[in-house]
């Protein structure tokens, strides 16, 4: 695994051959077997795809540079690469996504409904409605993707290849989807946590007591520490601690 640098960091994303993180001054650091290819300039988000990243520039233009290289002229206010397509928050809180092939309609080039939250997968997509509520467009074929709202209200939602987590406002965690690697714990969860993410066959969140808890293939066994942020990869995770280091796990092809 490549030397993790010794600076303080705000966010971090793990791609398939590079590792990518925003610096306390807004730059933007890589490591790993590509990490040369990253744009230059200041972020204010950082989020991984299948094979590629995504930032969002303090401008507000969004980038994308891997096996997708892209940029949106546009500000936006967040950003969630997937598989072959790309999904934005506007100011206007509508979704945009771009890319190709849309077979499933995971990537509509807008949606009418707000959002304040978006995560991009394989063939489906999900965000967190203005109310609280998670709607999820797409293929649907192992229930990862219900067309209507869901019941109660949540504050997170990761996708994953078949599958979706999301973190309700009570903190449990709920689950559904294909679990044929067991990349998510059944049901609602006993623990109750801040955040989730999801890779290509694990997840991992952060516990209310800032601990991380990860499953699945190549989950890795997170260090013991508290973490402000935890972000997961297609083989490895990585997570920022509560001063500001980051830390990685898991495995690196």
């Amino acid at each position: 695994m490549p030397a993790i640098p010794a600076e303080s960091f705000k966010s971090v994303a793990v791609g398939l051959e590079a590792t990518c993180a925003i610096r306390s001054d807004d730059q933007l650091v890589c490591w790993g077997r590509h990490a040369s290819s990253k744009p230059t300039g200041t972020f204010r988000q950082i989020a991984s795809g299948h094979d590629y990243l995504c930032g969002i520039r303090t401008t507000g233009n969004v980038v994308c540079w891997g096996q997708s290289p892209t940029s949106m002229a546009d500000a936006y206010k967040a950003v969630a690469p997937g598989r072959r397509y790309t999904c934005a928050i506007r100011p206007d809180d509508k979704v945009e996504c771009f890319g190709v092939p849309n077979y499933y309609g995971e990537a509509p080039a807008l949606t009418e409904e707000r959002f304040k939250s978006v995560s991009a997968g394989a063939t489906h997509t999900c965000g967190i409605r203005l109310d609280d509520k998670v709607v999820c467009w797409g293929d649907n074929e192992y229930g990862a993707a219900p067309s209507t709202p869901t019941g109660g209200s949540y504050r997170a939602v990761a996708i994953g290849d078949t599958n979706v987590c999301g973190i309700r406002t009570d903190g449990k965690m709920l689950c559904t989807g294909h679990r044929a690697f067991s990349q998510a714990p059944v049901g609602v969860t006993t623990n109750s946590f801040l955040s989730v993410a999801m890779g290509h066959l694990h997840t991992c969140g952060i516990r209310t007591d800032g601990s991380a808890e990860c499953w699945g293939v190549n989950a890795g066994t997170p260090p013991m520490a508290s973490f402000k942020v935890v972000t997961a990869g297609r083989f490895e995770s990585c997570g920022i601690r509560t001063d500001d280091t980051a830390t990685c796990w898991g495995f690196y092809p």
